[in-house]
């Protein structure tokens, strides 16, 4: 029984660092834009992927789209071997549904990516997608055909009901208001508990709209995709460079987090 529970740590172990490996491998130097018809195609392969049907219709989506798609334990990733810049996406099999965590600046907005995949390995959220290329070569965040929005729509297009949270960092010597310039989170959501509820942790966030009219997400290309689609539970969410780096070091501070992010 030691060995057995001695092997499954060894295996779970090589795993995620093997998983981390090829996250931090993703980064991409240029982007190449995709056609309506691999956009189409990357819909559908995400949607066969999150309702887990049709294995051999995903091999034939992956070989047209040039992706590649492997599994560590109950963890899928699929990425762009060949460096277009096209992103690098994990979903737990594990799960039945749980939300989804957005890295669009990876890159500009340092600590996001690494909040991210902390939270999603540590905490029970459904999938994650993360930019790989730099916004300067191309801002996902401003772009209508990337895989990165295909995923985004067969994720809500399978749990309709389930909150995408989205990461940004900010720096508050950048801000106009005074209030924006002391605060440690700034969140553009239908949902306002999610301001209350980090507020409750000592976090200075103010929900946009209404504490304050900077920073909101107006023009974020998932958000207005996903709101076409009728879809009202996306969040954008503003980090500032303290929290975020308080954010990456303390893991009682994530959990808390999490919390707030369900």
């Amino acid at each position: 029984m030691k060995f057995l529970i001695l092997f499954m740590y060894l295996f779970m172990s090589y795993a995620f660092a093997s998983l981390k490996t090829d996250f931090i491998q993703s980064k991409s130097t240029y982007y190449s834009s995709l056609s309506l018809k691999q956009f189409d195609q990357s819909i559908a392969l995400f949607s066969l992927l999150f309702a887990q049907k049709n294995p051999l219709l995903q091999e034939t989506y992956l070989k047209a789209l040039g992706l590649r798609m492997h599994r560590y334990k109950n963890t899928l990733v699929i990425q762009d071997t060949a460096h277009r810049g096209w992103g690098f996406y994990i979903i737990k099999h594990s799960l039945s549904k749980g939300a989804m965590l957005s890295i669009p600046h990876r890159f500009h907005d340092q600590g996001t990516a690494q909040i991210g995949y902390k939270l999603f390995l540590n905490f029970p959220y459904k999938a994650i997608a993360f930019n790989t290329v730099s916004r300067k070569e191309h801002d996902f965040a401003h772009q209508r055909y990337t895989v990165f929005n295909a995923f985004h729509l067969a994720f809500i297009r399978h749990f309709s009901r389930q909150n995408i949270y989205q990461l940004h960092g900010f720096s508050p010597q950048k801000r106009r208001g005074q209030k924006a310039k002391n605060a440690h989170a700034i969140i553009s959501s239908q949902n306002p508990a999610l301001s209350t509820c980090m507020q409750g942790f000592e976090a200075k966030s103010l929900l946009y709209g209404k504490d304050v009219f900077e920073l909101g997400g107006t023009k974020n290309a998932q958000n207005a995709l996903l709101s076409q689609e009728g879809y009202v539970h996306f969040s954008h969410i503003e980090l500032s460079k303290i929290f975020r780096q308080k954010l990456q070091k303390q893991k009682s501070l994530r959990a808390k987090l999490e919390k707030c992010l369900p």
